[in-house]
């Protein structure tokens, strides 16, 4: 729904922002430079303040910790290149062919599990990734992609089920990303309409004291720690009522408009690249932390400050 809702926006609300000289960065120098350095720096704090262990069984400890320890700017920074800037690296690194940069990505986010026991930032890495090489061999339906892709692990699942009397691909994958996304959505909405009775939350949003991601954990799953994500638009109708409901969504046409215009002007994928990253993040988190805790606004910011043309392969160089 997210995937659909930014391309209906970016299709057709055209808004001519007249900033050409964005077109490829303002400064020369390339865009996947600055980006490795960026993620070296992050690798290189982590190893000072994290220790390193890559048990499945203590995962779920280390991601605890990691909440304790990288706090802070630095914890900002930490999310922005985990969900933002890695993926972005990762993008480029194939759809600009410079492959040499994929080692990057794929390094931070396998440390990252090492780290904090974060698995999706390995997904994240391989899916845009997946993207740059179908968009590098003239591929232009992204989301008829995504979606074929999540429509054969259904099937994938399904056989594997048939066969074996149980499906580690359901277990893993599809109950994440289809039956727990659709049970909080069920929550929220259990939350907004019937556990606050009013016009004024309707409205405004949570009238109860606390941030709404940890109320849902608290009220639905009896632990107070929970951090509980859904769809934005979900979020903000509980955080900030319909008031905010309206905001999130002229926000989000606003930056496709954005987006779509850059790409207009460069013909570089990456721009619907970045469309459909945000999209994912809108799955588990609210606009506004999508676009400035989790990097891209930044990975915009990136772009359009430095270099990131494609080069010719008659004249590509690492």
């Amino acid at each position: 729904k997210n995937l659909i809702f930014l391309f209906i926006s970016g299709k057709y609300f055209k808004i001519n922002f007249r900033l050409h000289l964005l077109k490829f960065g303002l400064i020369k120098i390339r865009v996947e430079l600055i980006l490795t350095i960026i993620i070296l720096t992050v690798i290189f704090i982590l190893f000072k303040k994290m220790n390193l262990s890559f048990s499945f069984v203590e995962s779920y400890e280390r991601r605890l910790l990691g909440r304790d320890e990288i706090s802070g700017v630095f914890g900002y920074f930490f999310n922005m290149v985990t969900n933002g800037l890695s993926p972005l690296l990762a993008y480029l690194a194939f759809y600009n062919r410079k492959y040499f940069y994929f080692i990057i990505p794929l390094v931070y986010a396998i440390l990252n599990y090492g780290f904090i026991g974060a698995k999706a930032p390995i997904a994240y890495v391989f899916l845009m990734s997946t993207i740059g090489i179908y968009n590098s061999i003239g591929g232009n339906r992204t989301i008829l992609l995504l979606i074929s892709a999540v429509a054969g692990l259904v099937l994938t699942s399904f056989i594997e089920l048939i066969i074996f009397d149980y499906s580690h691909i359901g277990a893993y994958f599809i109950r994440r990303m289809i039956l727990v996304l659709a049970q909080l959505n069920m929550y929220f909405l259990d939350f907004i309409f019937f556990y606050q009775d009013s016009v004024e939350s309707f409205f405004l949003g949570n009238q109860i004291p606390g941030e709404i991601d940890y109320l849902i954990g608290e009220i639905y799953y009896n632990n107070r720690n929970t951090n509980v994500g859904t769809i934005t638009f979900l979020m903000e109708l509980g955080k900030r009522g319909m008031i905010g409901y309206l905001f999130n969504i002229l926000f989000l046409i606003i930056l496709c408009c954005f987006l779509s215009y850059m790409f207009r002007i460069s013909k570089h994928q990456v721009w619907n690249a970045i469309s459909i990253q945000y999209a994912l993040l809108l799955l588990g988190q609210s606009y506004t932390t999508a676009f400035i805790s989790s990097g891209i606004g930044f990975s915009i910011l990136m772009l359009c400050l430095f270099s990131y043309k494609k080069i010719s392969i008659k004249n590509y160089k690492i």
